[in-house]
Order: C-alpha cells, then sequence, then structure tokens
C-alpha cells in the first residue's frame, strides 16, 4: 500500500518537474496589509517567525537533527531555558524548517569536502523565512487580494493583481518578514510566450571589479550606489544608544529599512538590464566563478567572493545562464590573455589594464575590452571587432540603458566624444571634422564633410605630437580633444606654438606651466568666464567637475571683469616676505589698496582684471621675474642650512617667513602683482 502510494507520488512529482521546465518561471511579491487584519490574525503572524527560529534552535540543537514533540521547545532566556509553546505554525511549517536544518547540514558536508574550512551549524538569531510548499494545503488563494494561510487565516494582500489567476500553476510559496511589513512571495509557472523573430545583435561581456561590466563594443556599466547622509546618521546614533533598548531597536529597524530599498533598487537594476539583454542580444560570457575571488590581503578569505556573488554581478550572471539563447564559455578559457592574431598567450598582471601580445605586438588600450571581443571569437558567434567600427551598436545599447541612470547605473563608452561632433555636425555650423584614432595597431585619419567619409591610413601611431599629426594640426581652425592631465603641458604648448584659438579644461596649477605662464603674463591667455562645475557625458548622464578645474582660453572677447575691491593696508595683516619685496595675501578679498607688491593666490587669476594689475612674475623660478622688476632677496648659506633642517622640502625661491632662526610659514607658489600706475 505504501510502496504504490510512494510510487504514484514519484511518478507525480516526474511529471510535473518535465511539464514547468517547457514553462516560464516567475515570483510574485504579495504584500500583506496589516491595517486589514484583526489583531488575533495580526498577533498569530508576528508569531510565526520568532516561533520558527525557536524550533530551529531547537533542532540544531539535536544530534539527530529532529524532534519526536513540535509542540513545545527549550528556549534559552540569558542564563536559563524556558519552555515555550509552538501554536502559531502548522504542521507543513515545522516539517519545513526541520528540512532547511537538514539542507543547510547537508551543504557544510559538501563543502568541507571540498576542502574549505567549516564550522558546526550556528544557532539564528532571527528567522525571517518561512516556507510554504504544499499549495491548497499550507496556502490557497482565495481571490486577487485573500490568502488563506494554514493556522494564521485569511490574510488581504495587494500584488496579485500582475498576475492571471486562471492562467498561471502554483507552486511553493515563503512567508517572509521585511523592515517594510510581512510579504508572501508565490511561484508561478505559465506558459512560454512565443518569442518574436528579431535579428540579435553579438556582444561578448567581460566582469570585473573596476568596471563591473563591460560589453565588446566598448560600453561599460557599472552600479554605484552612495550612502545617504540619513543613513550615515542612523549609524552614529544607533553607536550612542544601548544594545537591547527601545530606542535601539527602532534606529535599527529604521537602518534596516534604508537597505531594505537599497536591495530593492539593486533588483530593479538587475530586472531592467536583463530585460534589454535578453531582447536585444545574444551575450557571450565567461563563467567567472564568483564564489571564488579573493581580495588581496584580506583576512577572510572567501568572505569577498561570496559579497560579489549575491551582488549585482552575481545576479546579472545567473540571469544570462538561465537564457538559452546566450553563450558560456568555461572558466579555464584564457580569453585575456589569447592574442585575436596569432593566437598565443601573454599573461599580464591585474594592475596592467593595456593587452599587448608579446609574440606579434597586437595591442589593445583597454584590457576588458578585449576579454569581450575575445569571447565572441572564442565562442564561434563572430570576429574580432574594435571600438570604432561599432559606433551603431554602442549607440543602440547607450540608448537602452539611459533610463538606468536614475537607479545608480553609470554608463560610460570609449568612442562617444568623436561621436558628439559627428550628430551635430550642422547644428555647430562645421565645414569639416578631421580627426585620428588608433585601431587595434593601426592609426587613421578621417575626414568628413557632412556627406561623405574619408579614411585615410596613418604612418605612425596617431601621437598628437608627431610631425604628420602635426601637419594635420596646421589645418584646423578649432581643435577639440580630451587629453589627460599628463599630456596638457604638451598639448597647450603645441597649440599657442601654431597660434591656435582654443578653449581647454586644464588644473588651475597649470598656469605655473612655462610656455602657458609668459601668455597669461602678457594677457594672451586668460581663465574663462565660469568655473566647470559639471559636465554632461553623450549618454545623458550629468557628473561633477573637481573645483581645482578652470577654462583655459585665448578666445575673445576677453570676460569683463570688476575691479577688486581693495581694503586699507594692516601689517599685521599683511606681512612681508623674508625672500620677497611683497606683501602676503591669503584671501583675494583682503588685497590692500598699497603701491608694494603683493604676492596672491593662483586663484587670483579668477578675478584678474588687467586694467586694475599687472602681473610681474611668480614664485618658485627666478625666470618668472623680470629683470627690471627683480624683487628675490638672495638667501645666505647660514639661512639655507637652518631651513633645510627644519624642512627638506624647503626651497629659496619659495615665499617664507622667518622671526630670527625660525621658519614660521612656508606658502604655496605665490603670483606677483602691482596695482596698474604706480
Amino acid at each position: 500500500m505504501y510502496e504504490e502510494r510512494n510510487r504514484k507520488i514519484r511518478e507525480n512529482g516526474k511529471a510535473t518537474r518535465e511539464r514547468r521546465s517547457h514553462m516560464d518561471c516567475r515570483v510574485v511579491s504579495a504584500k500583506i496589509q496589516e491595517n486589514r487584519l484583526s489583531k488575533a490574525k495580526l498577533e498569530k503572524l508576528k508569531r510565526c517567525f520568532p516561533e520558527a527560529k525557536w524550533l530551529y534552535n531547537a533542532v540544531v540543537a539535536t544530534d539527530t537533527l529532529s524532534l519526536e514533540d513540535t509542540s513545545s521547545v527549550q528556549v534559552k532566556v540569558k542564563d536559563t531555558f524556558e519552555e515555550r509553546e509552538i501554536k502559531c505554525l502548522s504542521a507543513q511549517m515545522k516539517q519545513s524548517v526541520i528540512e532547511s536544518v537538514k539542507t543547510n547540514v547537508s551543504n557544510l558536508s559538501k563543502a568541507k569536502k571540498k576542502g574549505l574550512k567549516v564550522g558546526k551549524l550556528r544557532f539564528k538569531k532571527e528567522c525571517n523565512e518561512i516556507n510554504l510548499k504544499q499549495f491548497d494545503k499550507t496556502y490557497k488563494i482565495k481571490s486577487c487580494n485573500k490568502i488563506s494561510v494554514q493556522n494564521i487565516g485569511v490574510l488581504v494582500v495587494n500584488g496579485l493583481e500582475q498576475v492571471n489567476l486562471d492562467e498561471v500553476e502554483f507552486a511553493n510559496a515563503k512567508l517572509i518578514q521585511k523592515p517594510s511589513g510581512y510579504y508572501i512571495n508565490i511561484t508561478t509557472y505559465s506558459k512560454k510566450q512565443p518569442e518574436t523573430q528579431t535579428e540579435k545583435d553579438v556582444l561578448g561581456l567581460d566582469m570585473g571589479i573596476k568596471d563591473q561590466l563591460t560589453f565588446s563594443n566598448g560600453v561599460k556599466v557599472n552600479f554605484y550606489l552612495e550612502e545617504s547622509e540619513q543613513l550615515k546618521g542612523l549609524m552614529r546614533k544607533l553607536n550612542r544608544q544601548t544594545k537591547g533598548s527601545n530606542q535601539y531597536r527602532q534606529t535599527l529597524n529604521r537602518i534596516k529599512r534604508i537597505y531594505e530599498r537599497y536591495n530593492n533598487k539593486k533588483s530593479d537594476v538587475v530586472n531592467k538590464l536583463n530585460s534589454v539583454l535578453k531582447q536585444n542580444y545574444i551575450i557571450c560570457f565567461q563563467d567567472e566563478l564568483l564564489s571564488k575571488w579573493k581580495r588581496k590581503k584580506s583576512k577572510r578569505r572567501f568572505s569577498f567572493g561570496r559579497k560579489v556573488q549575491h551582488g549585482i554581478l552575481g545576479r546579472v550572471e545567473d540571469r544570462l545562464k538561465k537564457n538559452d539563447s546566450n553563450v558560456m564559455l568555461e572558466s579555464s578559457v584564457p580569453t585575456t590573455q589569447t592574442c585575436p592574431v596569432c593566437g598565443c598567450l601573454t599573461k599580464h598582471s591585474l594592475d596592467k589594464r593595456k593587452y599587448h601580445c608579446d609574440h606579434c605586438g597586437f595591442e589593445n588600450a583597454d584590457r576588458d575590452v578585449h576579454s569581450a571581443n575575445m569571447m565572441v571569437l572564442l565562442s564561434g558567434y563572430g570576429t574580432y571587432r574594435s571600438l570604432n567600427t561599432d559606433a551603431v551598436s554602442t549607440e543602440k545599447m547607450v540608448g537602452f540603458l539611459n533610463n538606468l541612470s536614475e537607479l545608480g547605473v553609470v554608463v560610460t563608452t570609449n568612442s562617444m566624444f568623436w561621436k558628439y561632433f559627428y550628430d551635430n555636425f550642422q547644428p555647430l555650423g562645421l565645414k569639416r571634422l578631421i580627426s585620428t584614432y588608433l585601431d587595434n595597431t593601426q592609426s587613421f585619419k578621417t575626414e568628413y564633410d557632412g556627406e561623405s567619409m574619408i579614411k585615410t591610413p596613418l604612418i605612425g601611431n596617431g601621437d598628437f605630437s608627431s610631425d604628420e599629426c602635426v601637419e594635420i594640426l596646421k589645418e584646423c581652425d578649432v581643435v577639440v580633444t580630451n587629453p589627460p592631465f599628463s599630456l596638457w603641458r604638451q598639448f597647450i604648448h603645441l597649440l599657442i606654438l601654431y597660434n591656435k584659438k582654443f578653449l581647454a579644461i586644464g588644473n588651475k596649477t597649470a598656469v605655473i606651466y612655462r610656455e602657458l605662464f609668459y601668455k597669461v603674463k602678457e594677457n594672451k591667455v586668460w581663465f574663462g568666464y565660469t568655473i566647470p562645475k559639471e559636465f554632461i557625458t553623450p549618454d545623458g548622464i550629468t557628473k561633477k567637475v573637481s573645483g581645482i578645474c578652470r577654462w583655459f582660453t585665448n578666445i575673445e572677447p576677453r570676460p569683463t571683469i570688476e575691479d577688486v575691491k581693495l581694503i586699507e593696508f594692516d601689517q599685521s595683516k599683511h606681512r612681508r616676505y623674508s625672500n620677497y619685496m611683497a606683501v602676503n595675501v591669503d584671501n583675494i578679498k583682503q588685497i590692500p589698496d598699497t603701491n608694494e607688491i603683493i604676492g596672491v593666490p593662483i586663484t587670483f587669476l579668477d578675478k584678474y582684471n588687467p586694467e586694475q594689475f599687472e602681473i610681474l612674475g611668480m614664485s618658485g623660478d627666478r625666470e618668472f621675474v623680470d629683470s627690471d622688476c627683480d624683487f628675490f632677496i638672495p638667501v645666505t648659506k647660514e639661512q639655507k642650512n637652518i631651513f633645510k633642517e627644519q624642512n627638506k622640502d624647503w626651497r629659496d625661491t619659495h615665499p617664507y617667513f622667518s622671526d630670527g632662526d625660525k621658519l614660521t610659514k612656508l606658502l604655496y607658489v605665490r603670483l606677483f602683482i602691482r596695482k596698474k600706475g604706480t
């Protein structure tokens, strides 16, 4: 009799699994409306979770992982044990709690067999989930807003309106406790909807830490969620409160609710990103084994990998694996090391972000993009493509992902700078657009006149200081580029050398460059109208600019700046340097009305009016000082020795104050100015 029953159960289970393998699985979250429940039901609902914790810990404490009598258990309260009755959990709920203990013990034993260091199963401090395994027994769907749970009663919910109750098949469910309330998550199965036959682009995807998602078309997707000031304030408040008090629990609950919102944002990002990728792309990716990722010098060896596994990367990878149209490569495939030209392997340390083949010399400026392209190549779905040939794909993908910026997603590209001027050729009034770029190992020059595009290979690597690029520079009336600050000096030197008009963002300290300062001193280069505070990327994301940046330009007209209001000269405020015949000013608002030479900070150029002041020179280099206005006072050898003992980085050209043998103040770079007409 029992054998026949078990046989039918096994057959029915096998048939159910076979049927559901061809169906779409979806988890529907229904929130319980606490204000619509009676006091008795609400108390039962709240009591279920501590009872589940008591039962779980009681089973863990036994050697047999089972209890003969589950009507009551022993619960530790401080230093004593108390008998607590289990009256709200149904028999099926109790069984699911006991099975969860056995499952956790089994997972620990499997981890131990793999060589991982594991301890004993720990007691739970709280239980927030209870499995409802049997549909129509443990729980029932009464209507689109009512669910009946065994031993609790009928619960009023919101959220079931999103599914058609007649067309879905219900499976297991979970009763969940969150800081925002109580939920029932129901697993449903429905018939698969026929996919629309649309042409999908093939993209490779590389996962990492610096850039979380890097696609083969150059698009990079990162998720940043900064902690709010409210959360930081609550954490500080929690540290000051007594642990276990009512205020402590209230503050802790508020913190949990904020983290719940953070987690909801992450889930929203994963869902929307997966929807975009599933509808428009075939993704070639690699099994990254995220759980085994390690951070250097980490005391907890496996904590970092588990964190990544349960974060954005882990969730995205799980979704990609579930889509049958995607292609997954084994983790052992050396996508980062393989050269697409000769096929040789070249190992690179993690700090080297540029791929270079030691055998044939092939290069890719972005190591992650190279890896993503190799996934497409090795999967057999396409060829190795450069960023410049994927402009259409890049634009398309950025358009899809623009709506994710509100959720903390930052989308960046490697090929959108030139595209802005290409798309706005007519509005900007351009006659010809010239560009140089590097495509793998070959550099090119492109010319666009609004109708046709001419592409010409260059002899060199496209360096802006090379002879052929200088000849291209001579053809241009307006130069637009984005050199890094490390090359800013050389680039500005070329623009000044060939008398080009420019508008460039640079570090305000760039004014001390010899090539630039002489032009500033001669009023041939000046700061722009405004201080750059933010900029908008081609994909529509607004980013802040550091306050140390300024506009440098020589394009007329020059900004009209009012005279600086001068204050009365005060010897206590305006001290004289010991090595310069000048008085010091730390703030522009403190410039005195005097005929003496004044030392001001570089930010003076924001308010510099050439009709009011003239720039004489700058500290730090005597070459900036005119011979007819030499206000530098040489320092004796005795003073040098004393000052060097006090400050190893001391230089006699830097302005300083001294009281006897004591160096009292070492200042930053100063511009030396003098009022006109003196």
